[in-house]
């Protein structure tokens, strides 16, 4: 097959990059080549994938605007700025990409944006949109009736709470972990916990509750991520610093990751917002390390509790399940990681294993890529058949 796949293209496509979505279009970029597939990679100039045709939707200096958008607090965009910035760029991938429907049997679009649907209209091939972000009040989902229902166009949720979240033709297909970059350890001598993700208020990651549960348990806690906005940060996080919390600094590449999440005894991820999918917690159980979280969005798929991790209730009037802790917020954080703490070793162990086995059987690259690449067959067989 002759696959293209659109991205965004304010940020490099390559394994190193900070967003998941883009660590995602580049993983299943390069399994679509390892079976064979041509790959023709929509994005921008800085990206860097293995095997692919890169046709570049901005130059390298447009992709460094990135920096401006998220990471330079002095000279950040308002709201309004950056998203006309954004369109402009995923309009810009969006008519490069249908420059090249003579060539490409099945366009895949990951930009989230509503600009896909509008534009999908305009292509012949099979269009497929996958949906990275949470059902909330982004406008890409308050567009989606618009576009279900046109015959080339399909939906991929990334989970099935994503998926009960709008109606519609769509799949469910579980977003993928490299296992191989991620060398399971057995030991179960680990301490401490662990936190990485992205820092700002409009997808937060509950550093802060990760920090006071840190600081009352008197665990130690390695954090890192990009502070994406700086007032957040000062007025929000800095205050619940101590001295059981140490960031580390610096690009994480994909094998140092992989041995930061497996010297944890556990990954605290108190998600207070709809997670879509969890990347984070699939990476770190594909390290053997159990993630304790709260039951937001898709953890309770990713999270089987009470073997892989433990799920809480964000709150007594939040109440998302009947978990093994029967505590809430911060409270049954706390709860969670005492548990894990003083578990025998040979509990813990067998814990570990569970957290490795549920990766490889339901969310490694190869079950990811295995699913697209039986979509693609379909839609495309049944475009040439309605012609």
């Amino acid at each position: 097959m002759r696959v293209g796949l659109i991205a965004v293209s304010y940020q490099p496509i390559k394994r190193t990059a900070v967003g998941g979505t883009e660590v995602f279009t580049t993983l299943l970029a390069e399994g679509l080549v390892r079976r064979g597939h041509q790959v023709w990679l929509f994005a921008g100039a800085d990206s860097k994938v293995k095997g692919v045709h890169l046709v570049p939707t901005a130059p390298a200096a447009y992709v460094r605007l990135s920096e401006i958008i998220y990471h330079r607090p002095a000279q950040a965009l308002t709201q309004v700025e950056r998203e006309r910035l954004l369109s402009c760029l995923t309009t810009s991938s969006l008519i490069k990409a249908k420059a090249y429907e003579k060539t490409i049997d099945v366009f895949h679009d990951n930009t989230s944006s509503a600009l896909a649907g509008v534009l999908s209209s305009t292509f012949r091939r099979p269009f497929i949109s996958t949906l990275h972000l949470p059902p909330t009040s982004h406008d890409f989902y308050f567009h989606i009736p618009r576009f279900i229902t046109r015959p080339r166009v399909h939906y991929v949720a990334v989970s099935r709470y994503q998926q009960a979240r709008f109606l519609g033709r769509s799949s469910v297909i579980y977003n993928g972990i490299d296992v191989e970059s991620f060398p399971w350890q057995s030991r179960s001598d680990q301490i401490g916990l662990r936190w990485i993700g992205r820092i700002d208020s409009n997808t937060p990651k509950g550093l802060d509750d990760a920090l006071r549960v840190a600081k009352t348990e008197r665990c130690p806690l390695q954090w890192a991520g990009f502070i994406e906005q700086q007032d957040y940060f000062d007025k929000t996080i800095r205050p619940l610093l101590s001295r059981y919390a140490r960031r580390d600094e610096g690009l994480m590449t994909m094998t140092k990751k992989a041995a930061w999440y497996a010297s944890g005894r556990a990954s605290l991820l108190p998600i207070q917002w709809e997670e879509p999918f969890g990347l984070v917690a699939a990476e770190s159980l594909a390290a053997g390390t159990p993630v304790i979280g709260y039951a937001r969005g898709a953890f309770p798929e990713v999270i089987e509790d009470g073997v892989t991790g433990f799920l809480v209730n964000p709150s007594v009037r939040d109440h998302r399940g009947h978990w093994v802790i029967k505590q809430t917020g911060v409270a049954g954080l706390r709860a969670a990681v005492r548990r894990l703490n003083t578990m025998p070793s040979n509990e813990y162990a067998a814990m570990r294993l569970a957290c490795r086995q549920r990766v490889e059987h339901q969310f490694s690259i190869d079950h990811m890529v295995e699913h697209y690449e039986q979509l693609y067959r379909r839609l495309i067989t049944k475009a040439k058949r309605h012609g």
